[in-house]
């Protein structure tokens, strides 16, 4: 059975560093899903780079982060916030050479989703990220566990799917 390929929409307004897609200094990363699967891809060049030829930390920390909450989204239709990650950067991930961002769900539970992401990179898994994310029922929850975040007309839209 071949698996379609799914493109995630994204909000022409969500001002996320990663992937939003009008961010004018924003990575612009586009989500898929295949199956049980979260997908990007991008090579990224110079500008990106800390050590000679290899990717920044923070990029890496952030794309990781990204992917985690499209992952995060394509199962529950909407936004969530983070518990907790830890972050593996074990691996040297490159510039000038195609990357591969992947996000699955390795559990799920009442209240959290516990979700992994990976940079795989010359098919070699470079850095990985795991994470819980709070599954949250409404605008209000959501505010009560992270009440310094602003919910703005973008952010509205994007808890809009809550099965209230």
């Amino acid at each position: 059975m071949i698996e379609d390929i799914i493109e995630l929409e994204n909000d022409p307004d969500n001002p996320c560093f990663g992937c939003g897609p009008n961010n004018p200094v924003g990575l612009h990363l586009h989500f898929f899903k295949k199956g049980n699967e979260v997908f990007a891809e991008r090579t990224f060049g110079k500008g990106y780079d800390c050590w000679p030829g290899q990717l920044h930390g923070g990029i890496i920390f952030g794309i990781l982060e990204c992917t985690l909450q499209w992952t995060f989204y394509a199962e529950t239709g909407h936004v969530g916030p983070t518990r907790k990650f830890t972050f593996d950067p074990s691996g040297q991930v490159f510039i000038g050479k195609p990357v591969k961002l992947v996000g699955r769900v390795t559990r799920t539970g009442p209240d959290s989703i516990s979700l992994r992401a990976e940079v795989i990179q010359e098919g070699t898994v470079r850095a990985s990220m795991d994470s819980e994310i709070a599954v949250v029922s409404s605008i209000e929850e959501f505010k009560r566990l992270r009440p310094t975040v602003e919910i703005d007309e973008v952010m509205s839209r994007n808890l809009s799917n809550f099965s209230t």
